[in-house]
């Protein structure tokens, strides 16, 4: 039995393109419709107010809470303990966020667009 070869193309014969190179181009209009849509949901949610989420200091303080990040102990709270809540990205993307000028509701609510879209 002979084993199989690869062929080579036949002169003047185009190669086939890869299904896969024009899904790029039509994907980021789908991309934008989600983002759109998730800052969309998440701006008509109870507006003006904060909604409830893992850490207060999230989006009213990004900056002291960066800080603290630089130490294991959190003596922010009652005698102190041992943090358990070490989310620096998180705090710096807030901390971009507020420092452009958002108010708190509203990074709270481009953060969360952020996270559906990234979804």
């Amino acid at each position: 039995m002979a084993a199989p070869t690869l062929a080579s193309p036949a002169p003047g014969a185009t190669r086939a393109t890869g299904a896969n190179e024009g899904s790029t181009t039509r994907l980021w209009p789908i991309a934008l419709t989600v983002a759109v849509l998730a800052l969309l949901a998440t701006m008509t949610s109870a507006a003006g107010r904060y909604i409830g989420d893992n850490r207060f200091e999230l989006y009213f303080a990004p900056f002291e809470l960066l800080e603290r990040h630089l130490a294991v102990w959190d003596s922010s709270r009652g005698l102190g303990r041992p943090r358990w809540d070490f989310w620096p990205a998180t705090a710096a993307a807030l901390a971009v966020l507020r420092g452009i000028g958002l108010g708190p509701d509203l990074a709270e609510r481009v953060w969360h667009a952020v996270l559906l879209t990234a979804a």
